[in-house]
């Protein structure tokens, strides 16, 4: 296992969407947002969404949601244990 948020992406190399490193208080975390990208693939939010995952104390977590903006998302996961 790898010690980031994930080691492989499973999805299409022209998918609409971003996909950065961010960083929270417990360290890196992985954010994809779906910019309309409207194809069901693994991994991919559904257009319009965000998924922000990130590994703390052996546990992985992700949040997803519309709506959401990437700052509401860090101080989300930043709230988190």
């Amino acid at each position: 296992m790898c010690s980031g948020p994930f080691g492989i992406l499973v999805i299409p190399p022209d998918y609409d969407g971003t996909i950065e490193q961010v960083s929270l208080r417990s360290g890196p975390a992985l954010l994809i947002v779906n910019n309309g990208d409207n194809r069901k693939c693994f991994m991919c939010p559904d257009a319009g969404e965000l998924y922000l995952w990130w590994n703390r104390a052996g546990w992985s977590y992700r949040l997803s949601g519309a709506g959401v903006s990437q700052e509401q998302a860090i101080r989300i996961a930043n709230s988190i244990g």
